[in-house]
């Protein structure tokens, strides 16, 4: 489904008034589960990071992780990521391989994270965090979850929570009345630290000022390849796709015309038809994400241009900070094995 509108109202609206029978039975729902499957949660054996946030939608978790990532090769680790793997069919656990799995098999985030690091696809997030664990004993001996704040089956040495800071946490309402999988303060209270990615435009700050807090950007990585020139229909089924469009005009890309679709959609020949007749009408070139980009059948890639995103930290040292000891003492011992 497309985010909700209403969602990211600065008020409650009459539609989030009327759905909040239904909010109040999710929280009974998400309290019964969270009680009866972390009773005996996994705890792995390896420093393990957890990216989450606390709405539905993308929050930037993704670029997060590749950004922590990078950050922990540089210290001469290579991590490994875990992943739920939303939208494949496979359950896992499987080692992703971006050549030959595609984004129905294992979902759209599991290939961008494969292609900077292994990658772990597993709907029981115990069985895939076991089995790749098992790769990073030999490998670097830290773990990235790619979301999972709200899975009680397993605990993570440090939890950190993203924010995006273009639309806070909405309305302040739980699904479906609002954007909330669970009470901001109730997730921060688990979690070491925040990310806030972009300019805090709902002023989200003062309510996460009891941890840590590390500001992070998303910038457009056009590689070796220059920027489209010319018009361009951009289109994207993301999250929020308007955080992508304001991002290809902050490069300079002229969008001329936008088309949204639902988070994690499933394009199919009709959708690349008619975005592609949409673009020669316009006389532009279609750009997308890379995330969208992994969804479309490999020869028909070839009519997109993708304009891939980056994070920045703007301070690493925080970063480390919240991390601490258990991490950097591992990638020190990493390295002295190796």
């Amino acid at each position: 489904m497309k985010t909700p509108r209403f969602w990211y109202t600065s008020s409650p609206s009459l539609t989030a008034h009327l759905l909040r029978p239904g909010a109040w039975m999710y929280d009974a729902g998400r309290r019964v589960h969270r009680a009866g499957a972390g009773r005996r949660p996994y705890c792995p054996h390896v420093p393990t990071v957890c990216l989450g946030n606390v709405t539905a939608g993308g929050a930037g978790k993704t670029p997060t992780a590749i950004a922590l990532a990078g950050l922990f090769r540089r210290e001469g680790s290579t991590p490994v990521f875990v992943t739920r793997g939303y939208g494949g069919d496979l359950r896992g656990p499987v080692r992703v391989d971006p050549a030959h799995h595609t984004a129905r098999e294992v979902g759209d985030e599991a290939l961008l994270l494969a292609a900077v690091a292994p990658c772990w696809k597993g709907t029981d997030r115990p069985e895939a965090l076991r089995a790749a664990e098992a790769e990073a004993c030999l490998s670097g001996e830290v773990l990235i979850v790619d979301d999972g704040l709200q899975n009680p089956t397993f605990r993570a040495t440090c939890n950190l929570l993203v924010v995006d800071g273009g639309v806070g946490f909405g309305n302040g309402r739980l699904l479906p009345a609002g954007p909330l999988r669970e009470p901001p303060d109730e997730a921060l209270a688990r979690c070491a630290g925040t990310i806030l990615i972009g300019e805090d435009q709902t002023n989200v700050a003062p309510r996460l000022a009891s941890k840590p807090l590390v500001r992070a950007r998303l910038v457009p990585d056009f590689g070796a390849e220059p920027p489209p020139a010319g018009p361009v229909l951009a289109f994207a089924g993301i999250g929020r796709p308007a955080k992508f469009y304001a991002l290809c005009r902050a490069a300079g890309i002229q969008v001329v015309a936008t088309h949204d679709f639902p988070d994690h959609y499933a394009y199919g020949p009709n959708d690349r038809d008619g975005l592609i007749a949409e673009a020669r009408a316009l006389g532009a070139r279609l750009v997308t994400t890379a995330k969208d980009a992994v969804r479309w059948a490999p020869d028909d890639r070839k009519s997109l241009f993708v304009l891939n995103i980056r994070l920045i930290f703007d301070d690493e040292t925080v970063v480390r900070a919240i991390l601490g000891a258990p991490f950097f003492n591992a990638l020190s011992t990493s390295n002295n094995k190796k």
